[in-house]
């Protein structure tokens, strides 16, 4: 059963300029987040990409960014390079991110457990 969706856009040059306050980063990427986007060659595309499926995240859980701090939402990725969610208990969630030109999007699906 589908428990929340939510997707969010977020424009890359708008998140270039975001990189390049340290503290941003720390506040919004966990350490593992950070290293994964410096091994990258589209550094704010990605960035990007994963900061909006943060707030996806959030959105489909229904808190609205606030009372979770970013940070502890971590968008990891499997061995086929494919997004996953990391937080704490949090259900099955779904994530699909996608870049084009200036514009990243990402949308998840939050589903429960049990059938």
């Amino acid at each position: 059963m589908i428990l929340g969706t939510g997707i969010d856009v977020m424009l890359v040059s708008r998140m270039e300029k975001s990189m390049a306050n340290a503290a941003f980063m720390k506040k919004v990427f966990s350490a593992r987040e950070r290293e994964y986007i410096d091994g990258k060659g589209q550094k704010a595309q990605t960035a990007a990409g994963m900061f909006g499926a943060k707030e996806a995240f959030l959105k489909a859980l229904g808190t609205g960014i606030g009372p979770v701090p970013l940070v502890e939402v971590e968008i990891l990725h499997d061995e086929n390079g494919a997004p996953m969610i990391e937080y704490g208990k949090n259900k099955k969630a779904h994530v699909s991110i996608s870049h084009m030109g200036d514009i990243a999007v990402a949308q998840v699906i939050i589903e429960s457990e049990e059938n």
